[in-house]
């Protein structure tokens, strides 16, 4: 696992601001999380790592006026250069409209009341968004997707952006394999398509870290991306058969029909393609009843590692007043999730 020397993130990372300082390990890459999760983190992680990268830069007083490209080259502003241009954070997503109503329909405290100032605002710019409606067009993207330092042109292509990306996020991947209705809450069901198999899934996975090793090679200021992947509806029972069903019985030989009958763990492939040490589940814990307040663990099984996290619901605060949760209707109410 590597990481960037001047922007090392910590877990914490992936949930807002709170109380609660969160876990102090660091967040390595590649890294890859299942289950639930606020749709916030992968907004919540770049804005933390582009905070990072500005406060380094100013630690070493780069001056990014003297870092145009009609600016005289030294030994001390090449570097800056180099720097500045990872400083963008590049999320890779499902539906646009999906996941825009997931945002919309978790309406995160945090979010809402700090998402509109100035400095956030500022930071939510450098963060670059695609989004795939199949999983066709997400792997043509990572396929193609490149940087105008790397010698393309942007021309408005979605394939092509500014300045190569300093940290590279995937959310909800997995989603694009799933069955229409069965997309969303996180109490229903996620069913795969039929004739789904995990190759197909773990091949998106190869192809993204691909991604990062071609702005690696390619970008001299991007030698250290970061790849992180969040899976909030994977959980750790899900398998996937090794090959497609055929569609009549009887067709193929024994053998062959007993491998597409075989199922594989999905976590096992994910395990093997990211590394056993990059994979951290989040599962439920039942506790006591406490109304509108739900308690997580997030696990490192090969680490022995285990933290906790807390998704409560709070009143929207209007006139600066905080109500009872249960005097406040639907739709004034929001979510708040936060380390404990």
């Amino acid at each position: 696992m590597s990481n960037n020397d001047h922007s090392i993130l910590s877990l914490s990372s992936i949930l807002p601001p709170s109380a609660s300082p969160g876990p102090t390990k660091p967040l390595d890459s590649p890294l890859q999380i299942l289950g639930p999760l606020p749709p916030t983190a992968p907004l919540h992680l770049a804005l933390d790592y582009i905070a990072s990268q500005d406060r380094w830069q100013s630690s070493y007083g780069l001056d990014r006026s003297a870092l145009r490209p009609t600016a005289v080259t030294t030994d001390s502003n090449r570097l800056g250069a180099e720097t500045v241009k990872t400083t963008k954070a590049l999320v890779i997503t499902g539906n646009k409209r999906q996941y825009q109503y997931s945002i919309e329909h978790e309406d995160e405290d945090w979010m809402r009341s700090h998402g509109g100032s100035f400095a956030v605002i500022q930071k939510l710019k450098k963060i670059d968004m695609r989004y795939c409606p199949s999983p066709k067009h997400l792997q043509l993207l990572l396929s193609l997707v490149s940087s105008v330092e790397s010698g393309k042109t942007s021309n408005g292509e979605s394939v092509v952006v500014d300045s190569p990306p300093g940290l590279i996020i995937l959310w909800d991947i997995a989603g694009l394999f799933m069955a229409d209705g069965h997309l969303s809450d996180q109490g229903r069901q996620n069913i795969f398509k039929p004739g789904t198999c995990i190759s197909d899934y773990l091949n998106t996975l190869a192809a993204a870290r691909a991604t990062v090793d071609h702005f690696s090679k390619s970008c001299p200021s991007a030698k250290n991306s970061l790849l992180v992947v969040f899976e909030p509806r994977l959980t750790l029972d899900m398998t996937l058969p090794v090959q497609a069903a055929l569609s009549a019985e009887g067709e193929g030989d024994e053998a062959t029909n007993f491998t597409r009958k075989k199922s594989i763990p999905l976590i096992d492939g994910i395990r093997w393609l990211m590394g056993q040490e990059a994979v951290g589940v989040v599962k439920h814990l039942a506790t006591e009843d406490r109304e509108g307040e739900e308690v997580f663990e997030l696990t490192f099984e090969v680490t022995l590692e285990k933290f906790h996290m807390r998704r409560r619901l709070c009143p929207q605060t209007v006139d600066g007043k905080n109500d009872n949760v249960r005097d406040v209707p639907w739709h004034r109410q929001s979510w708040q999730w936060e380390w404990i």
